[in-house]
């Protein structure tokens, strides 16, 4: 037996939100690493990229991360209404309310672990399965977290890179092709993690519609 999600229909509205910021941006990533191979292929060569890639490639960049900032806000969403209706649709033995399931993305420390540990309850519970079974591994929801670690962790050393020649008196000697690479693995890893969100999105929202089983809800 199964008990009805109330606010599942909202949360395919989200869904499909969702789906629309996360495919754009996997298509402005698969666009920016195709015009950052043309770079590095011109720094192998010991040669100047053309201004006009250079140009085309820091539009794509800059395009890059105004798409990944601006998702965040529907995804934020998704995942503050698919928290909410377990606990609206009573579901027992929830370990994360729905505003520290997005809110711990925020906060240092925190959001090392937490973010990932609960989207894996939330995937479990919203699958019906026991309180128990909440903290059981979903490939998903690992490699959705481990494509965005290393997504963060590479954005930062390649950030660290560019900045610190500008604001002290150290200067690296990283050849450019290697920082190049650095931004190819950035990008690879930033459309694994989207991609795998799609995943965990279509799951839960699908599990969600069609309910949630009655053994979960009144344990």
């Amino acid at each position: 037996m199964t008990v009805t999600i109330r606010g599942a229909a909202r949360l395919e509205t989200r869904a499909k939100v969702c789906r629309l910021a996360l495919w754009t941006f996997i298509v402005v990533c698969a666009l920016t690493f195709c015009l950052l191979l043309v770079v590095m292929a011109r720094q192998l060569q010991l040669a100047y990229p053309p201004p006009q890639i250079l140009a085309l490639y820091g539009l794509g960049e800059l395009l890059l991360w105004l798409v990944l900032l601006l998702g965040t806000i529907p995804v934020s969403l998704w995942l503050y209404r698919a928290h909410a209706n377990l606990h609206e649709g009573s579901v027992g033995g929830l370990n994360y309310s729905p505003g520290w399931a997005v809110g711990s993305f925020f906060v240092p420390v925190a959001n090392l672990f937490v973010p990932m540990k609960a989207m894996r309850d939330l995937h479990n519970r919203s699958n019906g399965e026991p309180a128990d079974f909440a903290a059981s591994s979903v490939g998903d929801v690992t490699s959705w977290w481990a494509c965005h670690l290393a997504a963060v962790l590479l954005a930062f050393i390649v950030v660290v890179i560019a900045l610190v020649p500008l604001i002290t008196n150290a200067y690296w000697t990283t050849p450019p092709a290697a920082t190049s690479v650095l931004g190819l693995l950035n990008i690879l890893f930033w459309t694994g993690s989207a991609a795998y969100l799609l995943r965990i999105i279509n799951a839960v929202t699908t599990a969600q519609a069609h309910g949630v089983s009655s053994a979960a809800v009144f344990e």
